[in-house]
């Protein structure tokens, strides 16, 4: 039997547990637990339960505080996750490695992350965006059409791809609680996406309000998703239909997403919250 010690941390409904390796070994690249046994500790049935598993590793530049290593329910490593780091800096503001208002970095496979906490909210940087708004490829809009027909329901329509270290592609729905959210499974391994992709459904409110329901690559449909919202306030912003800062409202809550355009870095605000700490023997 294997003894863990977790932290278990929600950022609007989007659930993971938070195993602490950051001070075992500076050398340390890797999770001492292994895949199958992220994927269990995820299970809701027979483990703790959540969306991914949150390791944190030593940082690996000399700014950040800690790594942050992600697996995703499936035992998929994604690059980054957007409220998987507000999770972080909570976590460590809770546990005195940094205080309320201090600017401090995360390290993750997308690049080292400027994060601040307060008590209602934790604000995090996810860095420059790359836009391609030329996603009409045949491959998507022959499944959207495919799928529309078969289901009787208004087609998606193709916005853009957008990468914020995690890859979506944003679709443009008329409906966010009709959204068509079962396409993501049909579309995220889609041959032009290298990596896969997350598939984002959006519907525009207003110049500074969207909603937004993500089917996410490893975890399926989440409540939130920090990168999702990000990417569809990039997407909306660069063909001119929102106007920055947004808020941005998922099945879990809201968020708000502030992006200057061009070089400039997203910047995501939002809530992040402890659920509990405990101890599981596996």
């Amino acid at each position: 039997m294997k003894k863990i010690v977790f932290s278990k941390y929600e950022a609007l409904g989007n659930d993971f547990i938070i195993i602490d390796e950051s001070q075992d070994n500076r050398d340390k690249k890797e999770p001492s637990t292994s895949y199958s046994l992220r994927r269990t500790l995820c299970d809701r049935k027979f483990g703790i339960g959540g969306d991914g598993v949150i390791t944190l590793l030593p940082p690996i530049s000399d700014t950040g505080l800690v790594f942050m290593h992600v697996t995703n329910a499936d035992g998929s490593v994604p690059e980054n996750c957007g409220n998987g780091l507000r999770c972080v800096a909570r976590w460590l503001r809770d546990n005195g490695r940094i205080s309320n208002h201090q600017t401090f970095f995360i390290d993750t496979y997308s690049g080292s992350k400027r994060a601040t906490v307060n008590e209602e909210s934790v604000s995090v940087e996810l860095g420059l965006a790359r836009v391609d708004l030329a996603v009409n490829a045949l491959e998507i809009v022959e499944r959207t059409q495919h799928f529309a027909r078969k289901f009787g329901v208004e087609e998606p329509k193709p916005i853009a791809f957008v990468d914020v270290g995690n890859p979506h592609l944003i679709l443009e729905t008329p409906h966010i609680e009709l959204a068509q959210v079962e396409l993501g499974p049909s579309l995220e391994k889609l041959s032009l996406f290298l990596r896969g992709a997350n598939v984002s459904f959006v519907h525009q409110e207003a110049s500074d309000a969207i909603a937004l329901r993500v089917w996410e690559r490893g975890a399926g449909e989440t409540l939130s998703c920090g990168t999702g919202a990000c990417a569809a306030v990039v997407a909306g912003i660069s063909k001119k239909l929102l106007d920055s800062p947004v808020r941005v409202q998922t099945r879990g809550g809201a968020l708000t997403i502030s992006w200057a355009g061009g070089d400039n870095a997203v910047w995501m605000k939002g809530p992040a919250e402890s659920v509990y700490d405990g101890t599981i023997e596996i």
